[in-house]
């Protein structure tokens, strides 16, 4: 039941409030996808930071050569530049030692395991993915008990307007615009960025594990991965299932408002009965 004393702007309040909630948490979820992609390159065996610990393994190599210059003839002169090499090498070994086998989390100051990166982040995944599903079903609910309360109100027009100027990831149609098809998916394929990281880590561990002695912890850390591997499809798809939701809901409204506009325009050039 719409209740009456409801103002539109209480109607726009709570709808805008409820879409802001909704960005937020796509931040947070961008953010934590960020730093798991970057902790799997980081620690993979392909990565930059072992190929160039590679590459400064010999002080003859061409890349050495690249980055302190030719080796000197003299012998004093070699033996300086002996000891160039040994600081530059030291302080490649330091940073992928530092940064391969441990993901420092910004802000909390804390630093995990690679070994551990499936598990915990998979279990950060799914605790984003339920508050970002708890903020897009309110959103859902607010914008739908919106709609019905303007409606009822006869200002349908007036609210989806100014909600529409509020949406950022939510592309309405608007008078004189033109929405793209690009505008109207992008943010549904954003949804999916978490799930094809997470997924991508999975795998590859997955793939590493015969570089390691198959033991409780490893099979622990495999189950784990799997659990939460699946709770990240299910959770996802539930997303994009109301993300489809709130498109319907502004194409029902768009079309009544049409059908209103086109209603008004018949009554306007109706002819005037002879009296």
């Amino acid at each position: 039941m719409v209740d009456a004393e409801i103002s539109i702007k209480d109607y726009v309040e709570a709808s805008s409030e409820a879409s802001k909630r909704t960005r937020s948490v796509t931040v947070v979820l961008m953010i934590a996808s960020v730093l798991m992609f970057s902790g799997l390159l980081n620690s993979a065996y392909s990565s930059w930071k072992r190929q160039r610990l590679q590459a400064l393994e010999s002080v003859d190599s061409d890349y050495v050569k690249r980055r302190l210059g030719p080796p000197p003839s003299s012998a004093e002169e070699y033996s300086m530049y002996l000891a160039r090499y040994n600081q530059l090498y030291s302080a490649a070994l330091k940073d992928y030692v530092e940064n391969t086998y441990t993901i420092r989390i910004p802000f909390f100051g804390i630093a995990i395991d690679t070994n551990d990166l499936g598990p915990l982040g998979g279990l950060a995944l799914s605790v984003i993915l339920v508050l970002y599903r708890t903020s897009i079903t309110r959103e859902l609910d607010n914008l739908r008990l919106s709609f019905e309360g303007a409606e009822a109100q006869n200002q349908l027009h007036t609210l989806y307007y100014l909600l529409a100027m509020r949406q950022v990831l939510t592309f309405p149609n608007i008078h004189g615009k033109e929405r793209s098809r690009f505008m109207l998916i992008a943010p549904k394929i954003l949804i999916f960025t978490p799930l094809v990281i997470y997924s991508t880590i999975v795998l590859y561990d997955y793939y590493t594990l015969a570089l390691y002695e198959v033991s409780y912890k490893v099979i622990v850390t495999m189950v784990q991965d799997t659990l939460f591997f699946a709770a990240v499809i299910v959770i996802t798809f539930m997303i994009f299932i109301r993300l489809r939701e709130i498109d319907k809901i502004w194409d029902h409204y768009w079309n009544v408002l049409n059908e209103q506009q086109a209603s008004r325009n018949n009554e306007a050039y109706s002819p005037i009965p002879d009296a």
